[in-house]
């Protein structure tokens, strides 16, 4: 993956925030154009309202939405060179 990553993992929810870490990536991306949010979890009926969120933020090309293993998790986090944890 091209340029840095900004990873956060946890069950794809409200309630988990993730719709403020792709609120505020705009902001990041003006900075920083090659960064990737990579949100890694299993969707439990919120991730259409987050990939909404992204086209409407004009971010799309910049979040990965995975599920992965709990060993590609520590990968992607050792990879990572920001972890977000948005939880509200």
């Amino acid at each position: 993956m091209d340029g840095p990553i900004v990873a956060a993992v946890g069950r794809i929810t409200k309630e988990k925030g993730f719709q403020y870490l792709i609120r505020a990536l705009p902001t990041v991306v003006q900075r920083i154009p090659t960064v990737k949010a990579v949100i890694a979890g299993e969707d439990f009926g919120f991730l259409s309202n987050l990939k909404c969120l992204a086209i409407e933020q004009g971010v799309d090309g910049n979040v990965i939405f995975v599920r992965l293993s709990h060993e590609e998790i520590k990968g992607l986090l050792t990879d990572s060179c920001v972890v977000a944890i948005p939880s509200i």
